[in-house]
């Protein structure tokens, strides 16, 4: 017991390595494990024979990693490189890093980032953060509306019609931009309906509009919208049988259907159509000025009554 002691142990932390324990360590020690022992020590009633080494654990401390950035940046051309990086924790840890950035050239609302991580070290665990910022024209700044190409085929409803922003000038880096209550999106259109002819292809799709505070628009740019041929469907439709006459037989129609209204007959052609057994109806449409040709196929059997 504490109280019997005359003189107590002497007891220390070593290192693991340390088998002969010769050097108790001291001051602020590094995460890892050790070994404790104690020697000596006189009690009354007592008298110590061995000692029982016991184990010391330091665990990593945390860290914590800070970046810090502007709300908003002007546009320059360049990369933007206005934030800043921190990491500290526990016995002294204070790192000033340069963070790493991502979309900080183009203008964006909170489209450019800046982040850092912290790996840790032989003391400390990892940590990581980033921060958002945006880039602004300016009073002078001037996005590009730049209309995306368009492909339709004749008969088809109205596309929807997209566009990219960029700065610069119209191959520029491409912005990205919210339009909040008050402002106003770009739009575009072009001239195509339902039924524009394959002939009037190409027509242009333009844009207008835009405004947002801090920015002015320009809606120069054109795309082309290109109508292509619609498919077409042809049908043949036969009675299931017909009765051997000795003459050929042709009991068969055909039609074709296709957007933007086509309908229309077919002529057909026989194989086969004479003698009593598997006959063979097929019609062809060869397309127009707005449509694909397609064939179709049908069969009956003759019999003999």
């Amino acid at each position: 017991m504490p109280g019997n002691w005359t003189l107590e142990p002497t007891c220390g932390i070593f290192a693991t390595t340390d088998t002969a324990f010769a050097t108790p360590l001291t001051g602020t020690l590094a995460a890892g494990s050790y070994v404790t022992h104690c020697t000596g020590g006189t009690s009354t009633g007592y008298n110590p024979t061995s000692y029982v080494n016991g184990s010391f654990a330091v665990n990593k401390a945390s860290s914590t990693t800070t970046v810090t950035c502007p709300s908003s940046v002007t546009y320059t051309g360049t990369p933007r490189t206005p934030c800043s990086a921190s990491v500290t924790g526990a016995g002294g840890l204070s790192l000033t890093p340069t963070p790493t950035y991502a979309n900080n050239t183009a203008v964006g609302t909170n489209t450019a980032s800046a982040s850092y991580t912290y790996g840790g070290d032989t003391n400390h665990d990892g940590s990581s953060d980033s921060k958002s910022f945006s880039i602004s024209g300016g009073s002078s700044a001037t996005i590009y509306i730049v209309p995306t190409p368009k492909t339709v085929r004749y008969g088809a409803s109205k596309p929807k019609y997209t566009y990219t922003l960029r700065s610069g000038s119209p191959t520029g880096p491409q912005v990205r931009l919210n339009f909040p209550r008050g402002s106003k999106a770009p739009k575009c259109t072009s001239s195509y309906a339902v039924r524009t002819p394959v002939a009037a292809s190409p027509l242009m799709i333009t844009c207008s509009g835009g405004s947002l505070a801090g920015y002015s628009f320009d809606t120069t740019s054109t795309a082309a919208l290109t109508i292509v041929k619609a498919t077409s469907t042809t049908t043949v439709v036969c009675p299931t049988v017909v009765y051997y006459t000795g003459s050929a037989l042709t009991p068969c129609s055909a039609y074709v259907r296709g957007s933007g209204g086509l309908q229309a007959s077919v002529a057909v052609t026989y194989q086969s159509n004479v003698a009593v057994g598997r006959a063979t109806a097929r019609a062809t449409y060869a397309g127009d000025a707005n449509h694909l040709g397609s064939s179709g196929y049908g069969y009956f059997t003759i019999r003999s009554r």
